[in-house]
């Protein structure tokens, strides 16, 4: 038996109602779900041997256990489109939304990204870490003096978080190790033009002041690599050209989806219709954010 097997992917699906009813092996974080209390929630991991499932429950906030057999999951993934073009292996995943599908790279074992370099124009860097890699104690190497994270699960690594336009009294709370801008974008996902050009825009203003720049979701792919390629983008590469150095030169499993790649290919017709206005041409519809 293969280790995929063992998880239980590849195993036939069985879809009944207008829920579309199925008992998994395998929940991944973030997937939505309804719990046997009525309520809909939101897978936080697997426990206990792959048997049960910890989720938070959306309506009262509060942290359950159920047996895998007693959750149900829904289909409202509707944004992350189908499978990435660059993938060459199709496989189905139980216990996943029945209509995407995603590459068998994509259930490989994990990187051990951590502060990987990644070099922009100018000889300036960013540093990509998993946040499964975040408490690594053997690098010795560059340490990062400035984040931007793109998955919830960082903020279980501070108590306090705060709007842009909040109040931080010295006072009242410690400064940060690392000072950090989190965005919130569910995992498999994208976000608007407008969220992602303020990201990029965030992050290469950070780098060129100096800052030791990570970057990070919780694979360290698909979010991460979207952004990356944003940020090539953003310095001049076409869409197409930026995704494939990613892929190439950082992770050959960066950017996911179908959906990401679309947002990279959104982000660099914005970015172009803003040049054509800019020279006074006519700018290409471009799509909706």
């Amino acid at each position: 038996m293969s280790w995929l097997q063992s998880l239980g992917i590849g195993k036939k699906q069985t879809i009944k109602g207008k829920d579309k009813q199925m008992t998994p092996a395998w929940f991944f974080e973030d997937e939505p779900v309804k719990l046997p209390n009525g309520h809909y929630g939101t897978v936080i991991a697997m426990v206990n041997k792959n048997t049960q499932v910890k989720v938070r429950d959306d309506e009262t906030s509060q942290v359950l256990t159920f047996p895998t057999n007693k959750v149900m999951l829904l289909d409202s993934y509707e944004d992350i489109g189908s499978l990435t073009s660059g993938a060459d292996t199709y496989t189905s995943i139980y216990g996943t939304n029945p209509h995407k599908k995603y590459t068998a790279k994509s259930f490989t074992p994990m990187c051990n990204h951590y502060m990987t370099e990644f070099k922009l124009k100018d000889d300036r860097s960013v540093y990509l870490t998993a946040r499964s890699q975040y408490n690594r104690k053997d690098n010795e190497g560059v340490q990062a003096t400035m984040a931007c994270y793109l998955d919830r699960g960082w903020l279980d690594h501070s108590a306090f978080w705060f709007t842009g336009d909040a109040v931080r009294d010295e006072d009242l709370y410690d400064k940060s190790t690392v000072p950090t801008m989190y965005v919130d974008w569910r995992d498999m996902g994208t976000i608007n033009i407008r969220e992602l050009s303020q990201t990029v825009l965030w992050c290469l203003r950070r780098v060129e002041e100096g800052h030791n720049l990570s970057i990070g979701c919780y694979g360290a792919h698909g979010r991460t690599g979207t952004l990356l390629a944003s940020l090539l983008v953003h310095e001049g590469s076409t869409a197409k050209d930026a995704i494939a150095r990613v892929r190439k030169e950082y992770c050959n499993k960066a950017i996911e989806t179908a959906g990401q790649e679309k947002l990279i290919e959104d982000y660099d017709e914005a970015l172009e219709n803003k040049r054509r206005e800019d020279n006074g041409d006519n700018p290409t519809p471009t799509p909706s954010s």
